[in-house]
């Protein structure tokens, strides 16, 4: 059965700010998707893309073996060059592979925040402050009760940050610039465990600010913004040295600087066609891609 090439993100959505994820997001990107560290001895290995776009698993795998494979760096698709490539504690990464076991949300592949001490940073900041902000994440809660920051954008003055978090009644609450005069609340979101597509969104001027969870707007106001200057990248916890952790499977984060919102429920629904709507089968530790034709074909026979 052949399989159709996949549309990559970026190519019909260019000019993300930073690009982090576990399939291929710009044809014009050939670099490695993310660096893991085998635990048995400290070797580190970059892995790379499929033809397809899709992580290579092979490679991955055969690397790793029985052992736990640490994902050390995260490379940073955008053309931009601001990987999440921080970290120099070991301890202190996510898992994509336990003990030789490829760590999954949605039946594909993810690596694993452990809610304890994992986070992955990046070294270099942002290049201008951000008067636009939308941010797209991909993955699953894995404990109900861990109430934490799965994505910050650290400034250098305090309290002007970007940061997206969870309440203690697992709320959604979007932070986007000074904390107190921008900030979105949704008590819906962030209360099962089930893989989502969300969505976070805020323009310059009096425009809307919005979150979606699987292109659904769960939460919306207008509200002014001002321009951030923003640091630090960190994901999986609050801040680059200190918890409170995340417990959560990351496959996808990309950020745009630019006025987005004609294509914010487009992107949101050309994300969700790769991570939700196409078929992932299972078959010798590899993840086989089949688009709805291929699906309807197996069903008419």
């Amino acid at each position: 059965m052949d399989l159709a090439p996949l549309d990559l993100l970026l190519d019909s959505f260019p000019g993300a700010e930073i690009a982090y994820s576990l399939r291929q997001l710009r044809s014009a990107y050939t670099g490695p998707a993310i660096r893991v560290r085998r635990t048995s001895d400290g070797t580190e290995q970059d892995i790379g893309f499929l033809a397809d776009g899709n992580l290579d698993l092979v490679s991955l795998t055969s690397f790793v073996g029985a052992s736990d494979g640490q994902v050390k760096i995260w490379y940073d698709q955008s053309g931009n060059g601001i990987d999440l490539d921080d970290n120099a504690d070991n301890t202190k990464l996510p898992l994509i592979i336990i003990a030789g076991v490829l760590q999954k949300s949605n039946n594909v592949v993810a690596m694993k925040f452990d809610a304890s001490n994992d986070v992955l940073l990046s070294t270099l900041s942002l290049p201008t402050p951000a008067s636009h902000l939308f941010i797209f994440t991909v993955g699953n809660k894995v404990d109900i009760g861990n109430n934490t920051d799965l994505f910050n954008l650290n400034s250098p003055d305090d309290p002007n940050h970007v940061f997206v978090r969870i309440s203690n009644a697992n709320m959604i609450i979007w932070d986007a610039g000074p904390s107190g005069s921008n900030r979105l609340t949704s008590p819906l979101g962030f209360n099962d465990t089930l893989h989502h597509v969300y969505a976070f969104s805020k323009t310059a001027g009096t425009d809307n600010q919005r979150i979606l969870e699987d292109s659904i707007q769960i939460a919306q106001r207008t509200q002014g913004s001002t321009s951030t200057v923003l640091s630090e990248i960190s994901v999986g916890a609050t801040g680059p040295t200190s918890g409170p952790f995340a417990s959560y499977q990351y496959q996808e984060l990309v950020f745009y600087d630019t006025d987005q919102q004609v294509n914010l429920f487009t992107i949101s629904n050309a994300i969700m066609n790769y991570w939700k709507s196409v078929a992932f089968l299972t078959e010798d530790s590899l993840n086989i891609i089949t688009t709805e034709d291929d699906i309807a074909l197996v069903t008419e026979a």
